[in-house]
């Protein structure tokens, strides 16, 4: 009897490393997926931040020119009334697709992590 209890308990601690080696390597891949998809989210946040800096620029160079090319004071105070309320807008809409980008990209960096998740759940 004892025989057949040690090479049970062999399998099962056989199992058992077996098992814990699987789980290294899952977490090991899930930390590598999730770490290329940070980095890829954190440089196309940065590509999306870079772009709307041009736009402000670009249009803060054509509202000073037209500044500089208005005719009198009224008409310089109606380009900056216009300019300011385009500006606010604008924003409103960039922090908008930032949080949506931000969004899809935290959820891909997640990803590797809840399947691991589901596919221990799959196995109980």
């Amino acid at each position: 009897m004892t025989t057949t209890t040690t090479k049970t308990e062999q399998t099962s601690v056989r199992a058992k490393v077996n098992d814990a080696r699987e789980i290294a390597g899952d977490i090991g891949g899930a930390v590598s997926a999730g770490s290329r998809a940070y980095v890829n989210g954190l440089m196309e946040l940065g590509r999306t931040f870079g772009g709307f800096g041009r736009e402000v620029l670009s249009e803060a160079g054509d509202h000073v020119r037209a500044t500089f090319n208005a005719k009198c004071m009224r008409e310089v105070a109606e380009l900056q009334a216009s300019y300011v309320q385009h500006r606010v807008e604008m924003s409103a809409t960039h922090s908008k697709e930032i949080v949506d980008l931000a969004r899809v990209k935290t959820e891909a960096v997640i990803a590797p992590f809840a399947d691991l998740v589901k596919k221990d759940q799959k196995a109980a």
